[in-house]
């Protein structure tokens, strides 16, 4: 679960205006996105100050390259996506079967 500015800053006062960073930077719950966004509908000053940190935002996120994820953590997820996928489809299979025994048992009655 992704944390949230409370998380991170226990005297947070939670109000829109003081949530207009983490706005900007995605971290907020849609209904403190929402919050944030009524307000600047209604403060002039306050829309501009979240347009300038979303431009901030967006900046530094192109000044980054690609990050490309080391060898050893990349087969790591890989292999842990596998195993998800395989423990799925023996779980589909297994309920699959279950369901034509019963259909089967129940047939002969």
């Amino acid at each position: 679960m992704t944390p949230t500015i409370r998380d991170v800053h226990s005297d947070h006062d939670d109000t829109p205006a003081s949530n207009s960073a983490a706005y900007a930077l995605g971290a907020l719950t849609p209904a403190e996105a929402e919050a944030v966004e009524q307000y600047i509908e209604s403060d002039e000053v306050a829309a501009r100050e979240l347009g300038a940190m979303l431009d901030t935002v967006t900046v530094l996120s192109m000044s980054i390259g690609d990050a490309q994820p080391d060898e050893a953590v990349r087969a790591r997820i890989l292999d842990a996506a596998e195993a998800e996928t395989i423990e799925r489809r023996k779980h589909a299979s297994f309920s699959l079967l279950s369901h034509i025994e019963s259909e089967i048992a129940g047939g002969r009655r």
